[in-house]
């Protein structure tokens, strides 16, 4: 990763915040998103919990991990998703073209996971968990002009945000 946002520092002679923060602030107007936070943002984060309820410190995560950290509100991931739904970005609609297909159906695009739920129903998603305190998830169903964006300050894992996505689904589409 350090090799890559070296390269994309040179290429493009600004720094990699600079970088990765000017596409969501400009084109999508997602203000509050952001690889690295102020002090005072830091004063501001919920605390992360472990799988037991226990609160974990805040250890910034600025490049050393295989993907780097980006911050973001609730009310940003919001306008993340209805721009990956309304089709207009050429680079957004890019990233959700298949460049990989697993043995088991799953379809990789750059940075989001392509299937379809147990109905058939096609949806694109991205889900992370950071080992200090937060998990995430963000399921695009195109088909049905619809989005959800699951954001939770404890780190139990993955399978119970999947587990409450799959009953708002079952409740939203009503299958």
């Amino acid at each position: 990763m350090m090799v890559l946002i070296a390269t994309l520092q040179r290429v493009y002679h600004t720094s990699y915040n600079q970088l990765v923060t000017s596409f969501p602030k400009k084109q999508i107007r997602m203000a509050n998103t952001t690889p690295q936070l102020t002090a005072k943002e830091e004063q501001q984060l919920l605390t992360g919990h472990d799988q037991n309820g226990k609160a974990l410190p805040f250890i910034p995560d600025y490049g050393f991990r295989a993907a780097r950290s980006m911050f973001s509100t609730s009310a940003d991931m919001l306008t993340y998703a209805a721009v990956n739904l309304n089709k207009k970005n050429d680079a957004i609609n890019l990233s959700h073209q298949v460049t990989f297909t697993k043995p088991d159906g799953m379809s990789l695009g750059l940075n989001w996971m392509l299937g379809k739920e147990y109905n058939g129903l096609p949806f694109i998603m991205h889900t992370g968990r950071d080992g200090f305190g937060f998990t995430s998830l963000c399921y695009i169903y195109p088909d049905n002009n619809a989005a959800i964006v699951i954001l939770v300050n404890d780190s139990s894992g993955e399978e119970r945000v999947s587990d409450l996505k799959n009953e708002l689904i079952s409740n939203l589409f009503l299958f």
